[in-house]
């Protein structure tokens, strides 16, 4: 199973997935916000992107599962 990553929910923290990442059987990485990232982003797939390239090498797999909210 590709890793799932977590994307920060509108407080820019992932308090909110703790259980859904505890359920889960794949390897999982949370994201916190990250002003820096947001003020360049037109649109999700974009910021999508960005915090893609944030990623540790063994993470970036042919497929890359985002979890927001």
């Amino acid at each position: 199973m590709p890793p799932v990553i977590f994307v920060h929910d509108f407080t820019g923290m992932l308090w909110g997935l703790d259980s859904l990442a505890a359920a889960l059987h794949a390897p999982c990485l949370g994201i916190c916000c990250s002003k820096r990232l947001i003020d360049d982003c037109q649109s999700m797939h974009q910021l999508a992107r960005q915090y893609v390239q944030l990623l540790p090498d063994s993470m970036r797999q042919p497929q890359v599962q985002l979890v927001g909210h």
